[in-house]
């Protein structure tokens, strides 16, 4: 198996992206579903305290920088109106909410899912590095490290972003790589340049 560097490079940029700008727009419709629930809020207590006044109480409603005497009826109406709609916007606010969170999801799932089949795939590696002496694939070092850079600068963007932690396929992949380089000398060189530490 060979790991397409530039066709791995892409896809997981394309997930990374859809990540961080899913986990961005949560932030907004979440502020935005708080701004409309306080708004009902204050809706409801406006409501409530005119519902306490007699029905021939003079009340104003602020238009530009003057007051208008309008009917408590005219009042109650429009607070309704307006609370009922508020409710409707946070409705379609909740199912992009809900749209934004399963995105998110499926993208570290998707990075997670990568990062699992990498592990299997250096599991095979070194299993096979303990068969022979040599490895029957050389580029595989070259590959596979490749594919752990690019998913590590990967989560290290989606966790600056989203404050989220990694996937635990990621927890000992540092160990493993290294691993393979101390388990096989001839692993040191990589397309004939000695390995200098650097994945």
């Amino acid at each position: 198996m060979s790991i397409p560097n530039e066709a791995l490079q892409k896809l997981v940029q394309e997930i990374e992206s859809r990540a961080i700008v899913s986990q961005q727009q949560l932030g907004l419709v979440k502020a935005q579903i708080g701004s409309k629930q306080r708004d009902i809020r204050l809706l409801e207590l406006t409501s409530t305290e005119l519902g306490a006044l007699p029905k021939d109480t003079n009340v104003y409603e602020g238009v530009g920088k003057m007051f208008v005497a309008t009917p408590i009826s005219t009042v109650e109406k429009r607070l309704g109106s307006e609370t009922t709609e508020l409710k409707t916007d946070i409705t379609d606010l909740e199912k992009k909410l809900h749209y934004l969170e399963t995105t998110h999801k499926n993208s570290v799932d998707n990075i997670d899912q990568i990062l699992k089949k990498a592990w299997v795939y250096l599991a095979g590696i070194l299993s096979e590095a303990n068969e022979t002496s040599t490895p029957t694939h050389p580029s595989c070092y070259r590959d596979l490290s490749t594919c752990f850079l690019t998913l590590d600068c990967s989560w290290t963007n989606i966790s600056a972003t989203t404050r989220e932690t990694p996937p635990s396929a990621t927890v000992d992949i540092a160990e493993a790589n290294l691993a393979i380089f101390e388990r096989d000398s001839s692993a040191l060189h990589i397309c004939g340049q000695p390995y200098g530490g650097a994945f």
